[in-house]
């Protein structure tokens, strides 16, 4: 009676552990690859009417989601940021953590795992003009330039914006300010591409980065298309690209976690596996009985039962 008893409770076990996959492997198709994009203001500033995410905490955070490969532009016009001070001036968007760092977060990035964004202050004194230029390859304006303020010394990091029928060079510049403000110019230089290359995500690699939306990874297009845009290139080193991955850190370290693996539904593939492996355990031991239960009853010369039919 009593291995009758745990026969059935173990057969109870793996089938609720069966249902349990079951459902776990749903979860896990539905959500996979959705990562967290998190940016917070900080103490002199807030978000206002985002043009991507949602704003929490009185305009302090605000929260993207988005899957793997889409492009996604974070800076002042994206997140709706407003300064509360007009004694501070904002640099940029870095990193959380990365306090001591000179170098700004890259503006424009393809999602690869969660990250955490914090806007970057200074004081404001000595201030220097910097121009945005958005050429096409005989350096005409395609669209109005921009104009931005920091200090000598900074390294601001400013993102393209997106321009139908036309892909970057770049997806990000950078490059040190400087008293002379002549040498403070960051000119992005667009190709004309094909209307089947901007369909496939060639146009620009994730084109909603104008309005701050996220867009699917770019594609190579027509086989005459340009070349892919860098990820980010320094100015101040003849336009050599920076290392660095899309979403991951300056030159080429890892944002979140620190070891530079994705967490987005790992702690549901990790269920996946651990159920797998306990419902073969737990059919292992039920075989196991059985074959002892069947094993003694040869002995004793006794015909074999199924233990789970009424005798």
């Amino acid at each position: 009676m009593k291995k009758r008893f745990l026969i059935t409770a173990l057969m109870l076990a793996v089938m609720m552990i069966m249902a349990g996959t079951v459902t776990v492997s749903a979860d896990v198709s539905e959500d996979a690859y959705k990562y967290t994009i998190t940016v917070y203001a900080g103490q002199q500033g807030h978000f206002e009417a985002p043009s991507i995410g949602k704003v929490s905490d009185g305009g302090k955070t605000l929260t993207i989601t988005a899957s793997q490969g889409d492009r996604i532009t974070i800076n002042e016009s994206t997140t709706g940021f407003k300064l509360d001070n007009g004694d501070y001036y904002i640099r940029g968007f870095r990193y959380t953590g990365h306090d001591n760092d000179e170098q700004m977060a890259v503006a424009s990035f393809e999602v690869d795992q969660d990250v955490a964004y914090e806007a970057a202050y200074g004081l404001k004194g000595g201030m220097v003009k910097y121009t945005v230029h958005y050429l096409d390859e005989n350096n005409n304006d395609l669209i109005k330039s921009e104009e931005f303020y920091g200090m000598v010394g900074d390294n601001p990091v400013v993102s393209f914006r997106y321009v139908e029928g036309y892909q970057p060079n770049a997806y990000n510049l950078t490059k040190k300010l400087t008293a002379n403000e002549a040498e403070n110019v960051f000119p992005f230089t667009y190709s004309k591409v094909s209307a089947a290359a901007a369909d496939q995500g060639g146009a620009a690699a994730g084109g909603g980065a104008a309005a701050g939306g996220a867009a699917g990874p770019g594609a190579a297009g027509a086989a005459n298309a340009p070349a892919a845009p860098q990820n980010l290139v320094n100015l101040d080193d003849n336009q050599a690209p920076l290392a660095g991955t899309s979403g991951g850190g300056t030159n080429g370290t890892s944002v979140l976690p620190d070891d530079g693996v994705p967490m987005a539904g790992v702690g549901r593939i990790a269920a996946i596996g651990g159920g797998i492996a306990l419902l073969l355990a737990i059919a292992a031991i039920a075989f196991a009985l059985i074959r002892r239960r069947r094993n003694e009853d040869v002995e004793e010369g006794t015909a074999y039962r199924d233990p789970l039919k009424q005798e």
